[in-house]
């Protein structure tokens, strides 16, 4: 017979006669708590199962106190010792995460160790069971597991992943669900999601039925598609990446921004992704592809920048040396100029192989 089987037997036989003779207050304690089983966490365990928890959307007077956000509960553990104190200590969580503390860690005789456990807020709906490791001074039981369980559900919620990594001749396109949760079984109105960019085009494919969840509380949901388009496209066939944020608004509440970055090889290979001109300082562009490359123009401020185009002998390498013009004047609508006196310019590559490609460069020129 397994000897961890006969241990066991013999610790419960141990407890079981220790009951008897220690009196009924030990032994009523005992039956609270769960005979050892193989595979438990510790000597002795509680379990609270909390179910479906609401984390409304902080304002943003809540974020600035750093308001907490937990799905917590305080455990009761009675004194199993009849005539003396009994010592509880934290020894050990399951996530760094968790919020935990024992509240009283000497017990004194009838008493109860309270102990406090709490799970953090999520971005996402997720299911959670942790828990924590007491130590204790009684014999029998040395360690005693905490069991919390609990259902996160953020009042406005994401599901999807947040980057997308595409392939060479794919769309690029991503589905994104939001959820919302509330204590109404109506969908709530507006139930939309936003882009920070014009090239960024979100359209809403499908409603999701209306459920409850438990605890009173209703998850409504909206599944979305976000495409790239027009310079978005460009960038991300240019750079291999493109990132833009978007936003949910359900009734009147608002999401946090989540960022979504997609990622894809590249048609053409620009490096820098961005030029800073200092003084009459030269900067160079290099452009380079598998195949041969065939740079239509390049638009520009003219008033402002010099450039010239190196083409290699193989036609896979394109390289673009920009100057300031020592005389530069201001170039009106596509100028625009920071607080610290930077200015922001733009060139336009047009491409026609290996594709027809539109990539933008920002330029920025420092000093007068």
């Amino acid at each position: 017979m397994n000897k961890q089987v006969i241990s066991h037997r013999g610790l419960l036989l141990w407890s079981a006669a220790l009951g008897l003779l220690l009196g009924p207050t030990l032994a009523a304690s005992l039956r609270l708590w769960r005979g050892l089983r193989e595979g438990q966490l510790a000597d002795m365990q509680v379990e609270h199962n909390l179910g479906a928890v609401l984390f409304p959307v902080l304002s943003r007077q809540e974020e600035a106190q750093q308001v907490p956000r937990l799905a917590s509960w305080e455990f009761t553990l009675d004194n199993p010792w009849p005539d003396r104190p009994w010592h509880v200590k934290l020894a050990h969580r399951s996530c760094g995460c968790l919020e935990a503390s024992v509240l009283s860690e000497e017990v004194p005789p009838g008493g109860q160790a309270r102990v406090r456990v709490g799970v953090g807020a999520s971005r996402v709906v997720e299911k959670r069971r942790e828990y924590v490791i007491l130590e204790t001074d009684h014999p029998v039981f040395r360690t005693v597991a905490c069991i919390l369980e609990a259902e996160l559900l953020p009042e406005i919620a994401w599901h999807g992943s947040s980057h997308i990594s595409l392939g060479r001749r794919q769309d690029p396109t991503h589905e994104l669900t939001v959820f919302y949760h509330t204590t109404s079984s109506t969908p709530p109105e507006p139930f939309a999601l936003t882009a920070d960019r014009a090239d960024v085009i979100v359209q809403q494919v499908q409603a999701l039925p209306s459920r409850p969840v438990g605890n009173g509380l209703w998850r409504h949901g909206r599944r979305f598609r976000v495409r790239l388009a027009g310079e978005a496209t460009a960038q991300l066939l240019a750079f291999g990446h493109y990132s833009c944020t978007v936003t949910a608004q359900c009734g009147e509440k608002k999401s946090d921004m989540l960022q979504l970055s997609f990622s894809m090889p590249k048609v053409v290979d620009v490096k820098p992704e961005a030029v800073f001109l200092l003084g009459d300082n030269k900067q160079q562009i290099e452009v380079t592809a598998d195949t041969p490359i065939k740079l239509a123009s390049i638009d520009g401020p003219a008033q402002m920048l010099l450039w010239n185009c190196e083409p290699s002998s193989d036609g896979r390498m394109i390289r673009i040396d920009v100057q300031r013009r020592a005389t530069a004047t201001s170039t009106g609508r596509s100028d625009s100029t920071d607080a610290g006196g930077r200015r922001t310019v733009r060139l336009r590559l047009r491409f026609m192989e290996p594709e027809e490609l539109d990539v933008t460069v920002p330029v920025y020129v420092l000093g007068s």
